[in-house]
C-alpha cells in the first residue's frame, strides 16, 4: 500500500522504527538516572560510573570515558575504562586518568581530546584514518570506532561523554544520545557546583521540584506521602478529584482498579525493585500515558521507603501509534509525509485544546515548480524542492514539524505558537531564499508562497479545517504573485 507520494506505508503490526526503540531506551535510561541526581550523598563519581553504565547498555558500545574539566584544563575521568592500567578510574583523585593539554598535548589533540578542544561531537567508525588521529599510549585499550560529544554549561565546556568499541557501526542516533546524556551530565555538575547553597535553601530546591511537570513523589515504607511536588498534586486533582497531601495513605486515594494495580507495584519497589511501567489514566476526554519510575529509598541498608517520578509522554504514546500504521517520512525530502504529517497535527491539536495552547500551521507552496521542470528537468526540480525544505528545516524551531502535502506543497506545524509568531519563522525562509537569489545560483527565480491559520481557543477547528484555510491564505498570496510577475513581464 503506498500514498500519492508514492511512500510505502506500513501495515497494522510493523515493528516499532529503529529510532523509535531507541528513544525509549534512552528515555528508560534517564529516568534511572533521576534518582542519584536529587540524591544529596550520591556523588559526580557515582553518578559518572551510572551514566557510562548506561551509555555502554544503550550504544553497545564495551569501553568509554566520563570525565569533568578541572580548573587547569585537564580532562579528568570520573568514570572510564579505556586505560588498562586503571580499569575503573577510582574515587580517589590521585588515581584517576588524567588527559592534561599542558603536558601531554598531542593526546589532547588527539581523539580523546577533541571534543573538548572542538566544542563538537565528534563519530569515527574509522578513527585510525581521522584527520586528528593519534597514536594512544601502550596502556590505552585500542579503538576501532568513537562517538564523543562535550558536556556544556552555557558557554563553558564542563565535561565529556565519550564511548568507544561498539559492537555495530555508530550513527547519528548514538551522537544525539550521548549529547542528551551529555546534557544530563552537566545538570548533575552544576547540582553539585550548586548543592552547599541548596543545603541552605530548601526553598529554593522545593521549587526546582514544583515548577516541573514531571510528577515527583516519595512515600515512607507504609505507603504514606512524605514529599510531593505540585505536578502529581495536580495528576490526583483531574484524575481523582481527590487533594493529595503529605501523611496521606497513598492507595486510599485511588478507586478499586487503580489500587490494586498501584500496590503491585509498590510492593515490587519495597521488594527492592527498580519498577519502570507505562500507565493510560483518563478523565472525560482528556487521555494521559505516564512513564511510571519506582525505586526504594534505602538508609544504611534498610529500605524505608520508595521515590516515585513519572513523565507525561502522550505525545510520544500517540505519535507511535502513528508510526506502526504508516512510513513516517517523505523519501525525497526526508521530511513527514502527508499521513504521518496530518497525524502529528491531529495530536498537537488534542494536546493544545487540552492544555489550552496555541498552535498555527503554515502552507507553503513552490512558485512555478512546473516551468522549472518544462524548461531545466526534472532533477533541477528535485532540486528546487530540497533548496525549499533546506531553508524550512534550518529556521523552524525545535518543536515545530514540516510536511509534504504533495508535489510542491508543505505544511509546517507551529505548536505553541502563535500567527504573528509563526510569520516571523516564516519570514526567516523566505529572507534566506531571496538572499540565494541575490547570489544568481540559479537560473530562475526560487520563491514560495504561503498561508497560516491559528486555531482559536473559542472556536475549535479539525486539522481539515486549519489546513483548508491556511491552503487558501496561500493561494491568494500566489494569485497576487502572478499578477504581480504578469506586470514586471509586460
Amino acid at each position: 500500500m503506498s500514498d500519492q507520494n508514492g511512500t510505502t506505508c506500513s501495515e497494522p503490526g510493523t515493528s516499532i522504527p529503529e529510532n523509535i526503540q531507541y528513544e525509549l531506551l534512552l528515555r528508560s535510561a534517564l529516568a534511572q538516572l533521576y534518582e542519584p541526581l536529587v540524591q544529596p550523598d550520591a556523588s559526580i563519581e557515582v553518578i559518572s560510573h551510572l551514566i557510562l553504565h548506561c551509555c555502554k547498555i544503550i550504544s553497545g558500545s564495551q569501553n568509554g570515558m566520563i570525565a569533568t574539566i578541572n580548573p587547569n584544563g585537564c580532562i579528568v575521568a570520573q568514570a572510564q575504562d579505556l586505560n588498562n592500567s586503571i580499569p575503573l578510574a577510582t574515587l580517589i583523585d590521585g588515581d584517576k586518568l588524567t588527559i592534561c593539554p599542558n603536558h601531554d598535548k598531542d593526546v589532547y589533540d588527539g581523539l580523546l581530546g577533541y571534543s573538548v578542544k572542538f566544542n563538537a561531537p565528534l563519530l569515527s567508525n574509522d578513527p585510525d584514518k581521522h584527520p586528528v588521529w593519534r597514536e594512544l599510549p601502550a596502556d590505552y585499550v585500542p579503538i576501532c570506532n568513537i562517538v564523543s560529544v562535550p558536556v556544556v554549561i552555557g558557554a563553558e565546556i564542563a565535561g565529556l561523554v565519550l564511548l568507544a568499541n561498539s559492537r555495530r557501526a555508530y550513527s547519528d542516533l548514538d551522537v544525539d544520545g550521548a549529547e542528551r546524556i551529555a546534557k544530563f551530565f552537566s545538570l548533575a555538575i552544576q547540582r553539585r557546583r550548586w548543592e552547599s547553597a541548596l543545603r541552605e535553601s530548601q526553598a529554593n530546591l522545593q521549587a526546582l521540584i514544583n515548577n516541573t511537570s514531571d510528577l515527583i513523589w516519595a512515600l515512607d515504607k507504609n505507603l504514606r506521602i512524605i514529599a510531593a511536588n505540585q505536578s502529581i498534586k495536580t495528576f490526583f486533582k483531574d484524575f481523582y478529584q481527590v487533594n493529595l497531601e503529605v501523611g496521606q495513605r497513598i492507595l486510599e486515594l485511588l478507586p478499586p482498579p487503580d489500587r490494586r494495580t498501584w500496590e503491585d507495584l509498590y510492593q515490587r519497589a519495597l521488594a527492592g525493585n527498580m519498577v519502570n511501567e507505562e500507565q493510560a489514566y483518563q478523565a472525560g476526554h482528556r487521555h494521559l500515558y505516564l512513564d511510571i519510575t519506582l525505586q526504594s529509598i534505602t538508609n544504611q541498608g534498610q529500605i524505608t521507603g520508595i521515590s516515585g517520578f513519572a513523565r507525561d509522554i502522550t505525545h510520544h504514546k500517540l505519535a507511535e501509534e502513528q508510526l506502526r500504521l504508516y512510513a513516517a517520512t517523505d523519501v525525497m525530502t526526508g521530511v513527514l509525509n502527508r499521513r504521518t504529517g496530518l497525524a502529528v497535527l491531529e495530536t498537537q491539536l488534542q494536546l493544545c485544546k487540552r492544555n489550552n495552547a496555541q498552535l498555527t500551521v503554515c502552507f507553503v507552496d513552490l512558485n512555478d515548480l512546473k516551468g522549472v521542470n518544462d524548461h531545466f528537468g526534472h532533477a533541477e526540480g528535485d532540486a528546487y524542492i530540497m533548496l525549499v525544505t533546506q531553508a524550512m528545516k534550518a529556521n523552524i524551531r525545535d518543536m515545530d514539524t514540516v510536511c509534504r502535502m504533495g508535489g510542491d506543497e508543505f505544511l509546517i506545524i507551529f505548536p505553541q505558537c502563535g500567527r504573528a509568531d509563526a510569520e516571523a519563522i516564516y519570514g526567516r525562509i523566505d529572507e534566506e531564499l531571496q538572499e540565494y537569489n541575490r547570489q544568481n545560483r540559479k537560473p530562475y527565480i526560487v520563491s514560495i508562497s504561503h498561508g497560516t491559520a491559528q486555531i482559536e481557543t473559542d472556536n475549535p477547528v479539525t486539522a481539515e479545517d486549519l489546513v483548508s484555510l491556511a491552503d487558501s491564505r496561500m493561494y491568494e498570496e500566489k494569485r497576487i504573485y502572478k499578477e504581480n510577475l504578469a506586470k514586471q513581464k509586460q
